[in-house]
């Protein structure tokens, strides 16, 4: 079976998402007031120049990490190790593309604690241009820094 992806132009970018993993965010959303927060990294290809990237796979909360109905902490060494060895397998061609996360909103909107984080993703990997998703409960709002800030490229309806 061949995996089916749904593409985001905006600007100059095309982001296409395979459809495995907007299904592992639909059943990861917010949904009810008991439901923790969910979360995990992006795996997939980039090329620039236009920037066309695929979002292959993502992973979900591990059991070292922690998390609530409003905050989280990736913290299980297991993202990393998913990483590798998509890396591995695909000889370079697959890495790390930015995270994920849900928030119990039907519009989604980055917190502060949110933007903090990305800006040390960044730090921590400035060869290339990241992406970081978040799930709400009707919208998956999608963000990348981009002139010194951090701009929404699209909502998207799951």
């Amino acid at each position: 079976m061949t995996e089916q992806y749904i593409t985001i132009s905006v600007s100059s970018i095309q982001l296409c998402v395979s459809e495995s993993v907007i299904d592992t965010w639909k059943k990861h959303r917010q949904v009810n007031a008991g439901m923790h927060e969910s979360f995990g990294v992006m795996i997939g290809s980039q090329e620039s120049e236009p920037v066309s990237v695929v979002i292959e796979d993502v992973t979900t909360p591990l059991p070292k990490d922690r998390h609530s109905r409003s905050n989280f902490l990736l913290i299980d060494k297991g993202h990393q190790k998913t990483v590798d060895a998509a890396f591995k397998k695909s000889n370079g061609i697959l890495g790390y593309l930015g995270t994920w996360h849900t928030h119990p909103e039907k519009n989604p909107s980055p917190s502060a604690i949110d933007i903090n984080d990305w800006r040390q993703c960044i730090k921590r990997n400035p060869d290339r241009k990241l992406f970081f998703f978040i799930v709400g409960i009707e919208k998956t709002k999608i963000y990348t820094f981009n002139e010194n800030k951090f701009e929404e490229l699209a909502a998207i309806i799951l």
